[in-house]
Parts: C-alpha cells; sequence; structure tokens
C-alpha cells in the first residue's frame, strides 16, 4: 500500500528562496497530525510512504494535499483566489508586510478584465481596461510617484479621458505584481472549505487538487460570485449581499483602417440617462510614434452593448462599421476596413460582463465574510467615496482585505 503525499515544485516558491515548501502550515504542525498514523504504520512495514511533485495542471490523476507554508513572523499562510487586479493589490500589500502568499488563477495568465495583445498591431494594445477620467490614477494604484516610463496621455480634447503610453498589462507586471512565482496557474477554485475552529486551516479545492491556507481572499469577479461558481462549507453569511450588485455587459472592438478618417477621440452613440452605457472610441495608434498603422479601438458598456452582446464576431465587427459608416458618410469605415479585433467580454467565462454597476447610489458590500475569509474586487468598494466598477475601487479592495487579514494574523500569533 502507497499513500502519495503532495509537494509544490519549486517555481512557486518563495522570491529569491530555491526551496520546496513541505507540506506543514507554520503553527500548525497539520502535516503531523494528519499523516501520524500513516508514518507509525511505516514503522511495521504495513504501508509504503512516497513523496510526489505533481504537475503544474490542475487536473491531476490522484487527488493531492498541497500546504502553503511561511516563514515570516507572523507564522501564517495566506490564499488569493484570482489574479486580476484586486489579487495582484492584494498580494503587493502581504509582500510589502512580510507576509507568504499563494495564488490561484484560473486561467493561464494575470489581469483578469487587463489583458494585451501583441500580434494584432505592430505595438501592444490593452484588450480590456483603458481609459480612466483621473491622471494620477496610475500613481495611486502603485502607491508611488517614481513611475517614470508610465505616462499619460488625453485621448481627445475635452473628452475628460486619459489613457497611459504603456499598457495597463504591462502596468501591472511592472508597479503591481510582486512574485510571478508565487502563483499556480490554471487553477479554477470550486469549493472552500473554512469551518472548524480559527486554529485549523482553510481548505481550497481546485478539482482534484487541495490548498490549505489559514487566511482567504476571493477576488473573483462578480457574475462569478452571483452564480455560485465557488461553493462554501458552510455557506458565507454575507454573501448573499452581492446579489445587490448589477454587472454592465461590455465589449471592445479594435478596426485598422487604410488611413484615419476620424477623429483622435469620439462617441457615436448619446445614452439616455434612464438608458445607462456609454459607447467611446479612440485613436490607438497615437500614443506609438514608430507606428504606420491607422487603429481605432472602441468600447461598448451598459445598455448600449446588449443588443451586441450574444452575436457573433464579425456580426459585430459588420455592425459597427455599419454605424461608423453612418456617422462620417460616404461608407468610408466600410471601404477603408482592413481588420478587426472583436473582444466580448461579457461571454468570457472568467469574466462575464465589463465591471459593475451600482446606478447613482452608493453602494457599499461587505467585504467580511468570516474574520479568516474576505472578498475583494471592483464590485466591493472599502467606503462610500469610491465608485463601484472601477480599477482604482479593485486595487484598494484588495489591499484593504489584505490589511485587514494581515491584523488578523497578528492578533493569533501564538495560537496552537
Amino acid at each position: 500500500m502507497v499513500i502519495v503525499l503532495g509537494s509544490r515544485q519549486p517555481k512557486h516558491t518563495a522570491a529569491g528562496k530555491d526551496r520546496e515548501s513541505v507540506p506543514v502550515p507554520q503553527g500548525h504542525n497539520l502535516f503531523w497530525k494528519r499523516n501520524a498514523p500513516f508514518l507509525l504504520l511505516t514503522l511495521f512495514g504495513i504501508v509504503t510512504l512516497e513523496w510526489m511533485a505533481p504537475p503544474t495542471s490542475c487536473d491531476v490523476s490522484q487527488s493531492k494535499l498541497y500546504s502553503v507554508s511561511t516563514k515570516n513572523q507572523n507564522n501564517r499562510a495566506v490564499v488569493i483566489v484570482g489574479a486580476g487586479m484586486a489579487g495582484l493589490a492584494a498580494a503587493k500589500e502581504l509582500a510589502k508586510h512580510g507576509v507568504d502568499y499563494l495564488m490561484l488563477e484560473a486561467s493561464d495568465r494575470i489581469g483578469g478584465r487587463i489583458e494585451q495583445s501583441d500580434n494584432f498591431t505592430d505595438f501592444p494594445i490593452d484588450l480590456g481596461t483603458s481609459l480612466m477620467n483621473d491622471p494620477n490614477l496610475l500613481q495611486k494604484i502603485a502607491e508611488s510617484d517614481d513611475i517614470p516610463d508610465m505616462k499619460v496621455k488625453s485621448v481627445g480634447k475635452g473628452s475628460g479621458q486619459y489613457i497611459p503610453t504603456r499598457t495597463w498589462y504591462e502596468f501591472l507586471n511592472a508597479y503591481i505584481l510582486p512574485n510571478q512565482k508565487q502563483i499556480d496557474y490554471n487553477c479554477k477554485v470550486d469549493r472552500i472549505d473554512h469551518g472548524g475552529p480559527r486554529t485549523a486551516p482553510i481548505e481550497l479545492h481546485c478539482g482534484r487538487r487541495t490548498y490549505l491556507a489559514d487566511t482567504v481572499i476571493v477576488t473573483v469577479p462578480l457574475p462569478l460570485l452571483q452564480s455560485s461558481e465557488i461553493t462554501y462549507s458552510p455557506p458565507l453569511p454575507g454573501l448573499p449581499d452581492v446579489n445587490a450588485g448589477e454587472v454592465w455587459p461590455g465589449i471592445k472592438v479594435i478596426f485598422e483602417f487604410k488611413d484615419s478618417f476620424y477623429p483622435e477621440y469620439f462617441s457615436i452613440d448619446d445614452p439616455a440617462k434612464s438608458d445607462p452605457g456609454k459607447v467611446e472610441f479612440w485613436n490607438c495608434a497615437r500614443l506609438y510614434l514608430h507606428s504606420t498603422q491607422h487603429v481605432l479601438a472602441g468600447h461598448y458598456v451598459g445598455q448600449p452593448a446588449l443588443k451586441y452582446v450574444n452575436l457573433d464576431d464579425e456580426t459585430i465587427a459588420k455592425s459597427v462599421l455599419t454605424r461608423l459608416d453612418q456617422k462620417f458618410g460616404n461608407g468610408v469605415a466600410t471601404k477603408k476596413h482592413i481588420r478587426h479585433m472583436i473582444v466580448n467580454w461579457s461571454r468570457r467565462p472568467l469574466a462575464r460582463g465589463a465591471f459593475s454597476y451600482h446606478g447613482t447610489e452608493k453602494w457599499t458590500s461587505n467585504q467580511k465574510m468570516t474574520e479568516r475569509l474576505y472578498l475583494a474586487g471592483e464590485a466591493f468598494p472599502t467606503n462610500e467615496s469610491q465608485e463601484a466598477g472601477s480599477i482604482q475601487t479593485a486595487a484598494l479592495s484588495g489591499r484593504h482585505a489584505a490589511k485587514e487579514l494581515i491584523m488578523y494574523l497578528n492578533s493569533t500569533l501564538g495560537e496552537e
């Protein structure tokens, strides 16, 4: 009889430490408590223990137990579910205070609804988050005025909108992501068991893989919380509050044309106040002086996106080109069209929409589900001065959750 005990591979260890994490959460001696019977049996030759380093994929043939150990003064572990802006901001805050962590990301990249393409144009282009109405937003999110290679430009006179001179994805990698090695990719958490005393570990199940943690921050998008993509045992007492939030549908369209027949920034729809949403277009090639391409980007969010989100990409592109033809006349958009890219965030299974929207009323939802489990993301403003749905709210929410859990961990020092 062989008992297989899992150990994480070195690629997921803390930065600068060429070691493997052993499955012993500090302060618990959980490994010995759970496996002592098997170890005793080995003394009598009844069973044989073997170590097996698992593959990086979560779809493994045998169930394995992963523990996230720490070597910081708190002697604790934190697992962050999701590597979007909120998750990365939380990770950065934990790293700043010397608290070890592990991020579990369902996709194969960081960023969530921040994504870039490197092969559609001769410059990198954002496929998700792009514009901002605060020229100092990058410094606020990075918590630093020293970001010399990240400038912003107005997208057009009178627009009130700004765009970074590098992509948001590059910004995340350069100024927010603490350590690429502390992320397990392609791990979609489907169940979190958080019952038991505070000294017992929380179990996070990702397919046939199980992770242990003392505290957890869940940063998945609001639609995934509302659809119960993750089940909680016992059920979270405050989770029904998230149903008060609305998720705006959204698509992004990117066109390459033979030449620029359009202004730097414009809108082709003017939604009524009772019909919330917006449609904006901007010349994204103007940021890159070396580019010889003529590239127009735009996004439809809220009510204006509803007529598109269930269509295929070609139908969406044709409809938008027709609308551009109507605005600029003479069928100019269709005639000069070279190619296009459509990003339908409403149909992305790990996003299912553009961002949260709560109308004109200020809305806050409780981030703290239990003393050891927090929610974070753009749907969770930490106070009434923040706007739900903004990228800054996502960052502040993740940072706030991390700070709260750091205080909790400090309060439990010395507990067994």
